[in-house]
C-alpha cells in the first residue's frame, strides 16, 4: 500500500526520525514531503540543516516563507503579517497540490499555515510537542489538528486529543560509528563535546575560544560543533591549536553522533529538548547553558529538568561575565564521580508509538 505524508515544522531531530521510522515501515510505503525553512532563521545566508540533509533521504523538499508572532514586539508581528500571509497561501497550494493522507507537524512558526491549510482541505494531522512546557505553535495548532502527541504527561493539555507518545529521539544515539572521529586517540584522555544545536551557537563558541588553550593544556581532546555561521571564523582563530586534540566542525552527522555522545565525558550545550533529553538518557554529565529569552523560559526549564536525570551544572549567560565561569564549571564536573542512581528514561519505542497514530488517521 502507498500512501502520502508531508512532515513539517523547524525541528530537524524528531523529523529525522521520524523519516527513518516511515523508510522502514513494513506495512506502508510512505512517499514523504517535507515542508520548511530553506534557510536558517538566525542567519538568511545559511542553509537550513533540513533543506540539506532531507532531499539525501529521499524527501521531496518544499521551501516556504512564513512570517512569525513575536511575543516580545506587537510592530514584528504586524511587519510581518504580509509573510504570514505568502506562507498560508502557499503553504494552501501545496497541500492541495501533494494531496497527502496526513501530515505531522514538529513545531515552529512555519508548521502553523500548513496545519492550517490541511484542515481547511480536510486533511488529518498530527502535531508533536518535543517539550516539557507547550509551545505557542502547539497552542495555535491545536484546534486544527486530530491529535497532539507529547513527550510527556502535561495537565495543561489533558483532553481527548492529546496522547503521550514521547520523544523521537535520534536512534544514532545507540550507535558507535566514529566516522572522521576514529583518528582522535582517547586512550587515557577526557572527551568533551561543545555544540550550540544545529545552527551552533555563537555565544558558547566565543567563550569556549578564550578557554580552549587552557583545556587543551590539560589534556583534554574537544570536538567542536560550530554551525556553519561561525565555522571559518573558528577555524582562524584557532589554526594554530593542535589538530589531535582539537576537532570543530560545522555540523556532525547523526550517523556518528552515536559515538561522539558515547565517549564524551562532558558536554557543553545549549538547553534546546533534544538535546537534554539525550544527555538525560544516556546520563552523561553536562554544562547547560539556556538560550535567553524562549517561550516561557523553555531552555531553562529544560536544563532543570535535565538536572533530575543526569550530572548538570546550569550557567545562565547574563551572569556568565568571563570565560572562567565555564572552565570552571567543566573542571568541576570532570573532577567528580559519575552517580549511577538517577532515574532511568528510555525514549526508544516513541517512533513506533507514533508511527502507529499515524496508521490510525491516516486516509
Amino acid at each position: 500500500m502507498k500512501k502520502t505524508i508531508i512532515i513539517t515544522g523547524t525541528h530537524h531531530t524528531p523529523a529525522h526520525e521520524l523519516i527513518n521510522t516511515l523508510k522502514k515501515d513494513k506495512k506502508i510505503n510512505w512517499d514523504i514531503h517535507y515542508i520548511g525553512r530553506k534557510h536558517n532563521s538566525q542567519d538568511q545566508k545559511t542553509l537550513s540543516v533540513e533543506y540539506q540533509n532531507f532531499p539525501k533521504l529521499g524527501v521531496t523538499f518544499h521551501p516556504i516563507k512564513s512570517g512569525r508572532f513575536d511575543r516580545h514586539s506587537t510592530l514584528k508581528t504586524i511587519a510581518g503579517l504580509k509573510k504570514s500571509l505568502q506562507g498560508f497561501t502557499g503553504s494552501y497550494r501545496l497541500v492541495k497540490k501533494i494531496k497527502p493522507n496526513i501530515v505531522v507537524s514538529f513545531g515552529g512558526y512555519l508548521s502553523v499555515p500548513v496545519i492550517i491549510s490541511s484542515w481547511m482541505q480536510k486533511i488529518p494531522a498530527i502535531t508533536h510537542e518535543q517539550t516539557t512546557t507547550v509551545s505557542l505553535s502547539t497552542k495555535l495548532n491545536y484546534p486544527f489538528v486530530k491529535k497532539i502527541a507529547l513527550s510527556f504527561k502535561n495537565s495543561s493539555l489533558a483532553s481527548k486529543k492529546t496522547i503521550v507518545t514521547g520523544n523521537l529521539l535520534r536512534s544514532e544515539i545507540y550507535d558507535s560509528n566514529p566516522g572522521p572521529f576514529s583518528k582522535l586517540k582517547l586512550k587515557g584522555k577526557k572527551l568533551i563535546y561543545i555544540t550550540g544545536g544545529n545552527q551552533g551557537a555563537s555565544f558558547i563558541n566565543q567563550n569556549l575560544v578564550k578557554i580552549l588553550p587552557r583545556l587543551l593544556k590539560k589534556g583534554f581532546i574537544v570536538i567542536h560543533q560550530t554551525g556553519d555561521r561561525d565555522y571559518k571564523k573558528i577555524k582562524e582563530e584557532t589554526k594554530n591549536l593542535s589538530s589531535s586534540f582539537y576537532y570543530p566542525t560545522p555540523f556532525v552527522s547523526a550517523k556518528h553522533i552515536g559515538w561522539i555522545l558515547k565517549n564524551s565525558d562532558l558536554i557543553v550545550s545549549r538547553s534546546g529538548a533534544n538535546i537534554s533529553q539525550e544527555i538525560a538518557t544516556l546520563n552523561k554529565k553536562a554544562v547547560l547553558i539556556p538560550l535567553p529569552g524562549t517561550q516561557n523560559q523553555e531552555q531553562e526549564k529544560n536544563a532543570y529538568w535535565t538536572q533530575k536525570y543526569a550530572p548538570t551544572q546550569i550557567l545562565k549567560q547574563s551572569s556568565i561575565e568571563i570565560p572562567n565561569d565555564l572552565l570552571k564549571n567543566i573542571n568541576s564536573l570532570l573532577s567528580q564521580k559519575s552517580k549511577t542512581n538517577y532515574p532511568k528514561l528510555d525514549f526508544k519505542k516513541s517512533p513506533q508509538i507514533l508511527l502507529r497514530l499515524i496508521h490510525q488517521l491516516s486516509l
